[in-house]
């Protein structure tokens, strides 16, 4: 597959309401959403090619113990969280509770990236690269596509505690590698839909340059596997739990009809911690101690 024949799509909201839907018979509505009204043999259609493609319900899985990524998916899913428009990923929770977290900046509303009164916002960035509103709003650059953040009252999609800890890096950050099987995992759509994942394997340098021209080793990964809407920001999972990647982009084999891409991308976690280390480094010794003090 050339790169002209590959539709590239950050993994925001799109076709949120058809992911909806297409599980609809299966959960409950809420009382406070609209129920919709989509012929069953539409959502049969639908439901078949999200289980083609691989995206599985967090939540069937947990409740199979027999299934071969219950063990994996346990061990996740309390990471995760919803975040603005998209997912997060918390890292740790700080001795007074508040979530350390990334998630992609795309999936933040502009505001919240560069608000100059963070405290008014329920999610606080810590650091960000600089994006210009115009990249936000056209496409934002993809090794520039994450943010480091406090979540003052995140509570994860599925409740757990998350371990405290603060280390010289972020926590439970580890390389990904060429070849490596990998877990993703977001919160694609909405009410008690929450977690959705699929289970890929992270392509060579040589096969990503197939599906993006610009891939850079050393800041990106692509693997071949499958997301939706809203799980930008999600996680990229080692099988010893070891937070690798962050979701960012879809990438569809050109499929006019495609809900579910074929390739997933995103920024290397060992990227977003090299940054966030950097920008810290270079902070003025009394407001490195105020962050410091701020996440422990």
């Amino acid at each position: 597959m050339t790169a002209a024949k590959v539709r590239v799509v950050r993994l925001i909201p799109f076709l949120t309401l058809s992911l909806a839907a297409a599980f609809l018979a299966q959960v409950p509505t809420p009382a406070n959403e609209p129920a919709f009204r989509i012929d069953r043999s539409v959502l049969e259609d639908l439901g078949a090619r999200f289980d083609r493609k691989g995206l599985r319900s967090v939540a069937a899985v947990l409740a199979a113990p027999e299934h071969p990524d219950h063990d994996w998916v346990r061990g996740i899913h309390q990471r995760l969280l919803d975040v603005g428009q998209g997912s997060g990923v918390i890292l740790y929770r700080t001795q007074r509770g508040t979530a350390v977290l990334v998630t992609a900046a795309h999936a933040l509303p502009y505001e919240v990236l560069r608000s100059a009164k963070p405290a008014q916002q329920p999610i606080r960035v810590l650091f960000a690269p600089p994006i210009t509103s115009q990249e936000y709003e056209q496409e934002v650059p993809r090794d520039k596509d994450f943010a480091v953040a406090l979540a003052e009252n995140g509570e994860p999609t599925a409740r757990g505690r998350i371990r405290h800890a603060v280390e010289a890096g972020l926590p439970g950050v580890a390389s990904i590698q060429p070849g490596q099987e990998v877990l993703l995992m977001g919160a694609p759509v909405i009410g008690n839909l929450s977690l959705m994942y699929s289970v890929g394997r992270v392509l060579s340098a040589a096969e990503a340059r197939q599906h993006d021209a610009q891939y850079d080793a050393d800041r990106q990964f692509i693997v071949q596997a499958s997301a939706a809407g809203r799980m930008s920001g999600g996680g990229v999972f080692a099988r010893d739990g070891s937070y690798v990647g962050v979701i960012t982009t879809g990438y569809f084999g050109g499929h006019p009809k495609a809900l579910v891409s074929d390739y997933v991308g995103g920024v290397r976690a060992t990227w977003v911690e090299k940054r966030f280390l950097a920008y810290l480094a270079g902070l003025p010794e009394a407001q490195r101690q105020a962050l410091a003090d701020l996440l422990r």
